[in-house]
């Protein structure tokens, strides 16, 4: 039998930040046992995967988990011939806001409405922002990354599973006033964990007092708990049938891989101010959100573009 390597991409919540951090520093220096510990390395070793691949990284937006899959299993995968049924890939979704960009010959993650101590990352998100970025356009642009690597996965008969890590998709419909409801139901929602579950999403299904350390990421035993039900999911539904004929097996020592120690380079200086160049959107900030958040007879889009200025990212960096 082919040794079975386990592909996990995704944020800071596949990444494991958090995880083993030096109280000084913040950064994890033992990144084995971040690996190990990370919700990817608890699924590989229930479902005795013999190699676990972890490209998770800390803010990381749709476009960059889009972008690094595609890359690494055309690199690592399919220029080497390697036997397509050994290969196994898990997705957690990002918030659809976040972006990236390709700054001085670097790819930076970033989030529209927070700004950033370096002068061309903070430029061009400032002008982004302002001239961009909608929950629409954010909706639109998941879809299209979501559908497009569901496609690519099926084209080369490469088994998968994607969940949303911080925001539900269910959520990014209701915030782009149900922009997908034309691609919904073109999403295998058989190897989507918790599709349509509003509160579905990883950092809602462990965010209590228990499983959330204090910078509003899982700690060890939120990890855990999600690798146990994403591995009791994939178990359940067969979607890596392989998985199964192992436990007859001697399991083997799991190699891991992925993104190392990381030292945090777009971090944010605060909160954005909100354009004041618009009649509209000066309009918009003399409102009192809370008392119109409910009022369905606002005109179609003015809930949306309202929300879009009070709307801020769940996971930041300090």
């Amino acid at each position: 039998m082919n040794k079975l390597t386990l592909l996990a991409n995704g944020c800071s919540m596949c990444y494991g930040s958090g995880l083993f951090e030096d109280l000084k520093t913040k950064l994890c220096f033992d990144n084995n046992a971040r690996f190990s510990a990370s919700w990817p390395g608890i699924l590989g070793k229930e479902l005795g995967f013999n190699k676990i691949v972890n490209l998770g990284y800390p803010g990381s937006s749709n476009d960059r988990i889009l972008r690094t899959t595609i890359a690494w299993i055309l690199e690592n995968w399919i220029s080497k011939s390697q036997p397509i049924d050994s290969l196994f890939v898990v997705i957690g979704w990002s918030g659809p806001m976040r972006r990236e960009f390709y700054i001085n010959e670097e790819w930076r993650q970033l989030i529209p409405y927070h700004d950033y101590q370096e002068t061309s990352a903070s430029l061009l998100n400032r002008v982004y922002r302002e001239v961009a970025w909608s929950e629409y356009e954010s909706a639109i642009r998941f879809a299209t990354q979501l559908i497009g690597l569901q496609s690519i996965l099926k084209f080369y008969r490469i088994s998968y599973l994607f969940f949303d890590a911080i925001t539900s998709i269910t959520r990014t419909n209701i915030d782009a006033e149900n922009a997908l409801n034309i691609y919904l139901p073109h999403i295998d929602q058989h190897r989507y964990y918790n599709f349509l579950d509003e509160k579905g999403d990883m950092a809602t299904q462990v965010g209590d007092n228990t499983h959330i350390n204090l910078r509003a990421h899982p700690n060890e035993v939120g990890h855990a708990l999600w690798g146990h039900k994403l591995a009791r999911f994939v178990r359940d539904s067969l979607l890596f049938p392989i998985v199964n004929e192992k436990t007859t097996l001697i399991p083997e020592p799991c190699i891991f891989e992925g993104t190392g120690t990381v030292k945090i380079s777009d971090r944010k200086i605060g909160i954005s101010s909100k354009p004041s160049d618009s009649k509209e959107i000066n309009k918009l900030k003399s409102l009192n959100y809370e008392l119109i958040k409910n009022n369905k007879d606002c005109p179609k889009g003015f809930l949306a573009k309202l929300k879009k200025f009070y709307h801020q990212d769940p996971f930041i960096y300090e």
